[in-house]
């Protein structure tokens, strides 16, 4: 799937979303694996945002030790660029994660061809209703 991300260029930054854990496997993925993988398969056009778990949103949450994934391969680099305190997504408040989610999509939408797409697909959605309920009508 990330090969064909990189290889879909039609001229137009593509910005990833990424939410996940604080820990090695998840800044892992953010930080390395993704963007490694992005650039082998040239997708210059796409670009990697962590907007959840950052290390603002560790203030206050749950954390456990580092330590308790020592046999996670990235677990030294983890503690090498991140420390000794790991934290779950699923520490953070689920309306907080899906309101910074939305916020980070409306900053980078087109409002005006977001609310043109909104428009056609209610449209079509409004011609697909009655087609179908005209569908046995005539039997």
């Amino acid at each position: 799937m990330i090969h064909e991300i990189a290889q879909d260029n039609d001229g137009r930054e593509l910005i990833a979303i990424y939410v996940g854990d604080y820990d090695p496997s998840g800044m892992w993925m953010s930080e390395r694996d993704f963007p490694g993988r992005v650039e082998k398969y040239g997708g210059d056009h796409v670009s990697v945002e962590r907007v959840a778990i950052t290390e603002g949103d560790t203030i206050g949450l749950p954390s456990f030790s580092a330590r308790d994934k020592q046999k996670d391969p990235r677990y030294e680099w983890f503690v090498k660029n991140h420390g000794e305190r790991c934290w779950e997504l699923d520490a953070m408040d689920p309306n907080e994660l899906r309101g910074r989610a939305e916020e980070q999509i409306a900053a980078l939408i087109e409002p005006v061809a977001w609310n043109r797409c909104a428009v056609v697909n209610w449209v079509e959605q409004e011609s697909l209703q009655t087609v179908l309920s005209q569908w046995g009508a005539g039997r």
